[in-house]
């Protein structure tokens, strides 16, 4: 074959698979059952008649505004967090009482609200993740609070809109026959339709409408987001929160938005919420108008007269450039500032209403998958370690060490062992220094057939402080480790900490 055929075929298969990528990708975002299908002609022409804020093929916010600036924000290393969220899971939910309400947040948006006797679920996302199929996407970082089969019978399902952090297409699927009743905003049903709901089982709201089922009363509220699920074809369905209530207990629902005066007529038109669910976290600069900042949520909770809130939106996904536990350290801060009370219960619990004010504990603080250990010498000096051990089945140990001495000196030291079946054992170590500081390091490393590994670390610093430090790794059959850590400072200053666990434990 001459050069001149060969550059033809080149040339071919180029073009080729130029035109393939964009077509397979079209195809998935209008033939794959996960993103779902969008409003129809029919569907548009009610929409018309019932809304003011259709145009006959998008939705739009009562408010103009660039929903993404240019703004950039600096994206923190810890926006997923490396330790186990504590999680409560649960298997037979029982039903609630009548004249009682109890509330269950599943993390993320998911919250099971059991208003007398009657299950109403908001926003399920019972899966390992936020996308359109079920092995990729936005991974969860905390555990699923109960399974979906083990959801009690739900009287009504609430969604908020179609983002994949909402509405999930595998929950969806799995609960389907537990759902009596779904209540949605206009344009998700076409959603719902194509996973093959029952059209007897949905019905659509309007911003402000209402509708009653059971003795419960849901009020469809606005909030300022957006709605898409498929990139070309956005705000096709309409977004809002929920005021629901029944004889005795009305809760409310943010759902996702940003912060405008919405939150007051609320208050004028439902009344003041016993409890309100809340948004907390994924805000960013980038898109402010769209998600609240945390302070943005408590003045909220004040304008809509809530007597408690329990937030959410944080706690299972990373959408956001911001730390896991940004928003509940900033929000509870602020709270606790202006006087709004805050519930905070795990991930599971199950939180009876009338006992609300037992539910606070700040659960979050030192989680990090991580034990940190702070000791502090003279002369404002801080030093701090922080320790990680991880060990598994297959007898891997990772452990990291930093350590900071005083003044302007900085020692960092980073200690990584790896054991295997074969004994390999990999150790690197690194040292900095400066101003005069003598740093002196000894490790010594011994490996034997019964996979015994022990370090031992020196390190000296200035002046008259000195800072020991022994770390023993044990590594056997049994897989137990054992980590011991001391530290000295000077002027009499004695800092001893101990910690030992399984290899079967994560820290």
């Amino acid at each position: 074959m001459d050069r001149k055929k060969i550059c033809v075929a080149v040339a071919a298969v180029v073009v080729v698979s130029v035109l393939l990528v964009p077509a397979s990708a079209l195809c998935f975002l209008y033939f794959y059952p996960g993103v779902g299908q969008s409003p129809d002609s029919q569907m548009r022409d009610s929409y018309l008649g019932r809304s003011d804020h259709f145009d006959g093929l998008r939705f739009s916010n009562e408010n103009d505004f660039r929903q993404i600036t240019r703004e950039a924000e600096e994206t923190s290393d810890r926006r997923i967090p490396t330790d186990k969220i504590p999680v409560v899971h649960q298997e037979n939910i029982e039903r609630g009482t009548p004249g009682k309400l109890y509330v269950m947040w599943l993390g993320h948006s998911s919250s099971l609200v059991q208003l007398g006797d009657k299950n109403i679920l908001i926003d399920p996302v019972l899966t390992d993740y936020s996308s359109p199929v079920g092995f990729a996407g936005v991974r969860r970082f905390s555990d699923v609070p109960v399974r979906p089969e083990d959801l009690p019978e739900t009287d009504i399902l609430l969604i908020s809109h179609d983002h994949y952090d909402h509405l999930d297409y595998q929950t969806i699927l799995l609960i389907d026959e537990k759902v009596r009743t779904y209540v949605v905003p206009l344009g998700v049903e076409a959603r719902l339709l194509g996973w093959g709901v029952a059209p007897e089982k949905i019905r659509t709201l309007d911003w402000w409408e209402e509708t009653e089922i059971d003795g419960i009363t849901v009020t469809a509220v606005p909030t300022q987001h957006s709605s898409g699920r498929n990139p070309l074809e956005i705000s096709r369905t309409l977004w809002c929160g929920y005021y629901f209530r029944d004889a005795d207990h009305s809760v409310y629902y943010t759902g996702d938005g940003g912060y405008y005066d919405v939150f007051e007529r609320i208050r004028e038109k439902c009344g003041k919420p016993d409890l309100a669910l809340t948004e907390c976290g994924q805000y960013g600069k980038g898109w402010p108008m769209i998600h609240m900042f945390p302070e943005q949520t408590v003045q909220a909770s004040i304008d809509v007269g809530a007597e408690w809130i329990i937030p959410v939106h944080w706690g299972a996904f990373s959408i956001s450039n911001n730390a896991w536990d940004d928003s509940i350290i900033r929000l509870t801060k602020s709270a606790d500032q202006r006087g709004v009370r805050a519930a905070t219960p795990l991930i599971g619990e199950r939180v009876d209403y009338d006992e609300i004010q037992n539910y606070q504990e700040h659960w979050w603080e030192g989680l990090n998958r991580m034990t940190q250990l702070w000791g502090h010498c003279c002369e404002d000096t801080v030093v701090r370690t922080q320790l990680w051990g991880h060990s598994c089945e297959d007898t891997v140990v990772r452990t990291q060490l930093w350590g900071h001495g005083c003044e302007d000196t900085v020692v960092r030291t980073q200690l990584w062992g790896h054991s295997c079946e074969d004994t390999v054992v990999k150790t690197q170590l690194w040292e900095h220094s400066c101003e005069n500081t003598v740093v002196r390091t000894q490790l010594w490393r011994h490996c034997c057939e019964n996979t015994i590994v022990r370090t031992q670390l020196w390190r000296h610093c200035c002046e008259d402080t000195v800072v020991k430090t022994q770390l023993w790794r044990h590594s056997c059959e049994d897989t137990v480790v054992k980590t011991q850590l001391w530290e000295h400072s000077c002027e009499n200053t004695i800092l001893k900490n101990s910690r030992e666990s399984s290899c079967k434990k994560t820290w």
